[in-house]
């Protein structure tokens, strides 16, 4: 009835604290993301992050790739009690330069190792039709669903109208994916 009523006076079921996605991170207790091509955000290595952020910024001086980088890579940390499941390709980590896919899968791995995230990965061979960019459904404290996905220019927050189908595109990816042991086993095989 809650978020009917949100819904009605605010045009979003979301709580007003809700509403942009450092109050989703920061109001979450697990989540569940599926990326199509990359390693999440959450989940990349400083060598990883600074790759990407290279390529998708090929203008920025070096102090701003150093603040971008230290962002992304700081923030599961900072986040420090948010359970993570995600899925992603297998050639999102074969198919960085060795150096850099050695150092994202020891990584990865530190990671797995602390209880708070479950990696699923896509074998090569494997289509990853759904989602189409990057899709993140949290698990918020309060019990109700937020889901966000990243496009070019930022991150767009879904109405709840929109949950059902996006979360079965998470469902989707996480049926084409390994089971956790059988992923660790294929990251392994990279390093």
């Amino acid at each position: 009835m809650l978020t009917a009523w949100r819904r009605s006076a605010t045009g979003t079921g979301l709580p007003e604290w809700a509403r942009d996605l450092d109050a989703i991170e920061r109001g979450a207790r697990q989540l569940s993301i599926a990326t199509p091509s990359l390693v999440p955000g959450y989940l990349q290595c400083e060598a990883y992050a600074r790759a990407v952020f290279r390529t998708g910024h090929p203008l920025a001086p070096a102090d701003e790739l150093d603040r971008l980088v230290e962002l992304r890579c700081g923030r599961l940390a900072e986040l420090d009690d948010l359970q993570v499941t995600a899925v992603f390709p297998l050639s999102a980590v074969s198919g960085v330069p060795e150096p850099v896919r050695r150092m994202q899968v020891g990584h990865l791995l530190r990671w797995v190792d602390t209880g708070r995230v479950a990696v699923h990965i896509v074998p090569d061979g494997t289509a990853l039709l759904v989602p189409t960019s990057p899709l993140m459904v949290f698990k918020l404290r309060s019990g109700e669903l937020a889901v966000a996905s990243d496009h070019a220019d930022g991150n767009v927050v879904h109405e709840p109208e929109a949950h059902d189908r996006l979360m079965s595109w998470f469902t989707s990816a996480l049926a084409a994916s390994l089971p956790v042991t059988l992923s660790l086993e294929a990251l392994g095989n990279l390093s």
